[in-house]
């Protein structure tokens, strides 16, 4: 018999939240019949060996290498067999009933492809569960000197404005925990594998939205930890990651002449960031000046297109 629902968990030396995660759904989820895949991108933490050893009933892929988020996710959607697929970080913790109620939820909405629950810090508190597209502004304002300039018109409330206890149709969910149908990923198809770390889900709820309702759920609520596996990356090559990404997803929701005039925005900035930290390091020498100077080349690399590569 098929599972109902694939669990899908990627990876990155988390073991010790790895752990706790897959004990917790082991004891949690009861009332569904459900596989979970692990892919582990190449972890130094023992992280494959706990998974082998404590957890054999998991289904488990060891990639050679980090493949980033978006195409291990996929690597497990093409061997799993639920109805549902759920995308689940390894940081999370899953409480009972959890699963079964998301599932309950989708089965009553056909129209729904997606859904997520209700996010908690690690001590308890709620999160807001990023359920707005990102903008072009926000891009505008984050790498460029506009938002010193025009503060007031960067200024976002939605995030103020959004009632985390409603039940709603929402434009995104956020990857931590996202129940997916089947039949929409037929249809859409698998993630974007050119974004290696961040905005994986925001575009592939992009494709969703054409012709599938996303929905928050917070009946249901979930511990995430957060962004365990960035914080082991090198911070500036995680910012870049998340640049490039954010440019094809730009491209696909506004078109290639903004995305172009973005780019362009942010090289300039770049080269003015570049010329003033150059000219401090030849005045002084610190820690601080060589990260500005770091920072503001790989940037001016990044929105130029001249940097394809990063280090993971």
């Amino acid at each position: 018999m098929n599972p109902e629902v694939s669990i899908i968990i990627v990876n990155w030396n988390t073991r010790d939240y790895l752990k706790q995660c897959l004990q917790a759904i082991r004891d949690n989820v009861k009332d569904t019949i459900y596989e979970v895949i692990v892919v582990d991108n190449n972890s130094q933490d023992g992280s494959v060996d706990m998974v082998r050893n404590d957890f054999p009933e998991v289904k488990l892929i060891k990639n050679t290498t980090n493949l980033g988020f978006a195409k291990a996710n996929n690597q497990a959607i093409i061997l799993s067999k639920g109805e549902y697929v759920l995308i689940l970080n390894p940081d999370t913790i899953v409480f009972s009933k959890v699963i079964e109620d998301m599932v309950k939820f989708m089965d009553k909405h056909p129209k729904a492809g997606a859904c997520g629950p209700k996010l908690l810090d690690g001590n308890g508190k709620v999160v807001f569960p990023g359920v707005f597209f990102p903008t072009l502004k926000e891009g505008f304002g984050r790498d460029t000197i506009l938002r010193k300039i025009f503060p007031a018109l960067f200024s976002d409330d939605r995030e103020k404005r959004f009632d985390c206890d409603k039940i709603q149709k929402v434009e995104r969910l956020y990857g931590c925990c996202m129940l997916v149908r089947r039949k929409t990923i037929e249809q859409v198809g698998l993630m974007d594998e050119r974004m290696f770390l961040s905005f994986e889900e925001p575009e592939w709820c992009l494709r969703m939205q054409k012709n599938w309702e996303i929905y928050y759920f917070p009946q249901v609520q979930i511990i995430h930890y957060g962004a365990q596996s960035k914080l082991q990356i090198n911070q500036l090559e995680a910012y870049l990651h998340a640049r490039r990404s954010e440019y094809v997803f730009y491209r696909k929701r506004y078109g290639i002449i903004p995305v172009l005039f973005l780019r362009f925005l942010v090289a300039v900035s770049s080269v003015f960031g570049l010329v003033k930290w150059l000219w401090i390091g030849l005045i002084k020498e610190n820690t601080e000046i060589y990260q500005k100077i770091s920072f503001y080349k790989a940037l001016l690399e990044v929105s130029s297109g001249i940097r394809k590569k990063y280090k993971t």
